[in-house]
């Protein structure tokens, strides 16, 4: 069985389009189902969802930790525009909040004090 997974792998062309196979030689919809899981790759994005750390609280993370502060400096552009792009993973990390609320003032936000900037929370 494991041969016949691998031979089906391999039979597929590299300019197989596989969301809309051709139907020419190792190119139809039964090869492109016959892969197995390990076979596939997909452009994705890592924390999807990551916005800009607002500059006055990058200062304070980075007077702490040049190096963190560094890991940390970037952000994505909406879920949208990375489909449109082409992505085909996205990676959204999501954590339990039953009472809302838990995420509503960061550290860095109440550290910022009267110098933070409003969160724009429109959905």
């Amino acid at each position: 069985m494991l041969a016949l997974i691998a031979a089906a792998a391999l039979a597929i062309p590299a300019d197989c389009d596989l969301e809309r196979p051709s139907g020419a030689a190792g190119c139809t919809l039964a090869a492109v189902d016959a892969l197995p899981m390990n076979a596939l790759q997909a452009i994705g994005t890592h924390n999807s969802y990551k916005l800009a750390i607002p500059p006055n609280e990058m200062a304070l993370v980075r007077s702490a930790d040049p190096r963190q502060a560094d890991a940390l400096d970037y952000s994505h552009r909406p879920l949208a525009d990375q489909l449109d792009a082409g992505a085909r993973q996205l990676e959204i990390d999501i954590a339990n909040d039953p009472q809302g609320g838990l995420y509503a003032t960061p550290l860095g936000y109440r550290m910022a004090g009267a110098k933070a900037e409003p969160y724009d929370l429109t959905p």
